[in-house]
């Protein structure tokens, strides 16, 4: 790949979340190979309560700026169209970009949310070759947020491509009329540390959940279904790691089923592979993702995986009854049974950790950068 400049619009530099820490790895598999990397973060990490701090070590070689912009919610999201707020915005941000880029037309720019496109000059999109990210499902985005819907079909074509987590995105948003000239897939990857993961031996009577502790996660439904087979598996007990605004609710459901003992919110971890490894389960009952890569990671350690197909990307990562359970939206019955089936037969949670692992090739850095490279930057 030829030397590139590439301009990331991202949320936050240094917050706990699953955009901020794309952003973070992604930017520096691109230094790695040979880019010039900048970095501007829309917002202040300071200026939200319930965002957490994570301590990033950014590489000096990558630039990194904050705009400081005003807190946006999706309620404000009209508000945030005034002519005299946007102004005030792009002329910021116009000042900004004009700096890092110098002059540079030929620079990429990639923003990690279609809605960013609102603070940019329209000239921009003449000027600069820019693309932009959907980190979410796009059956979710249609589902759950439709303000943010129907502007991003407003604005998609102004991109040069649109991109989204799989093939399956890229399909559903055709069927919804998108131009698939414009829409490309690539997925998210997995990051290992350099020194290796230390593979679980899944004979510890233990079932690891791992993520922000919000209402998405849907823990409840996680708790209810373990609670439901705790009577007939004394032995076994839940690990919540993560932390999050619905963490005392999640406290008080424990309490109230008398189930302190077995279930325990870890808080945030700074090294979740461990936490992975000493487990012999990995479940998630959310309610919608986008390309969860925590089931990545619980993969690398050999753990069998075990979520609703809450996501579309889901169907690309996990093959049913082979390398893990994809249970249909909200089916606890199914849930509880196969959960149950993991739990009493190390056999079979070997046997799918080990496939698990297996498929988790496809989506190692070097394949997924390489994806980058054929579907983005040969074309710049």
């Amino acid at each position: 790949m030829n030397k590139k400049r590439i301009v990331i619009f991202t949320s936050f530099l240094d917050a706990v979340g699953g955009m901020e820490t794309w952003t973070y790895q992604f930017s520096h598999r691109l230094l790695e190979r040979g880019n010039d990397v900048i970095v501007v973060a829309l917002f202040d990490r300071k200026d939200f309560k319930n965002v957490k701090f994570f301590p990033f070590v950014w590489d000096e070689r990558i630039a990194t700026r904050c705009l400081s912009l005003p807190p946006l919610s999706p309620i404000s999201l009209l508000d945030a169209l005034k002519k005299i707020y946007i102004y005030k915005i792009a002329k910021k941000t116009e000042i900004i970009i004009r700096d890092i880029l110098a002059e540079k037309d030929d620079s990429i720019i990639l923003l990690t949310d279609p809605g960013y496109s609102l603070i940019l000059p329209e000239y921009f999109f003449k000027k600069y070759k820019i693309y932009a990210q959907l980190h979410s499902s796009a059956k979710t985005f249609f589902e759950h947020w439709r303000n943010q819907y129907f502007y991003l079909k407003l604005v998609y074509k102004k991109f040069v491509k649109l991109i989204v987590l799989s093939d399956s995105d890229v399909k559903y948003l055709t069927n919804k009329k998108f131009d698939k000239n414009k829409l490309v897939s690539i997925y998210n990857f997995v990051e290992t540390p350099k020194s290796g993961v230390e593979l679980s031996n899944l004979k510890n009577k233990v079932i690891v959940s791992l993520g922000r502790l919000t209402p998405s996660k849907n823990l409840s439904g996680l708790i209810e279904i373990f609670s439901n087979l705790s009577p007939n598996h004394p032995d076994w007990q839940l690990k919540i790691y993560g932390d999050g605004e619905d963490r005392a609710n999640v406290q008080n459901m424990i309490t109230g089923l008398s189930l302190d003992s077995k279930i325990i919110l870890c808080g945030n971890t700074a090294d979740k592979y461990k936490a992975l490894s000493e487990g012999s389960i990995f479940a998630s009952t959310s309610l919608y993702e986008g390309f969860p890569v925590t089931i990545l990671e619980a993969r690398q350690c050999g753990l069998p995986v075990i979520t609703y197909n809450c996501a579309l990307s889901l169907s690309e990562i996990i093959k049913n009854n082979y390398d893990g359970f994809l249970i249909d939206n909200f089916d606890k019955a199914t849930y509880q049974a196969k959960l149950e089936l993991l739990m009493d037969d190390i056999k079979l949670r070997i046997k799918i950790g080990k496939c698990g692992r297996k498929k988790n090739e496809k989506f190692r850095p070097e394949k997924v950068m390489d994806m980058w490279n054929s579907k983005i930057f040969k074309e710049n």
